[in-house]
């Protein structure tokens, strides 16, 4: 509730549709996922949206520190986090991604989310939504 406060426009609310999935991956450098994991699929869908589309994933710890069940290399596709603070995550993120002396710590991420769609796509067979 907070976030949509801090990011009008900015928080999706899954609904099960690949639109609303789109919309809230396709135009995006990171997307932060909130919610409870404990009962969702696994991988949760909203991973491997943001996975496909390429939206680096910050994801709650103890989901990141099951990903390797999937794969090994998994948890080093997506960033963890323990509390959620919107405005600790923009400056944070915001320094990452346009910080041209982290260009290595994104050049990392970038490598295992490629190797994160790579795996997905030959588990399951068919190309990222």
């Amino acid at each position: 509730e907070d976030a949509e406060l801090d990011l009008p426009g900015h928080v999706f609310v899954e609904d099960g549709s690949h639109e609303t999935r789109k919309e809230a991956f396709a135009e995006y450098q990171i997307a932060l996922l909130c919610g409870d994991w404990a009962a969702a699929e696994f991988p949760p869908t909203a991973l491997v949206y943001s996975l496909a589309y390429a939206a680096h994933p910050v994801v709650p710890a103890e989901l990141r520190g099951n990903l390797s069940r999937m794969f090994f290399n998994l948890p080093d596709a997506a960033q963890a986090y323990r509390t959620v603070d919107v405005g600790l995550f923009q400056n944070l993120l915001g320094d990452l991604m346009g910080n041209p002396k982290k260009n290595d710590q994104v050049h990392y991420l970038q490598a295992f989310m490629f190797l994160g769609q790579q795996l997905l796509l030959y588990r399951y067979g068919e190309p990222a939504p």
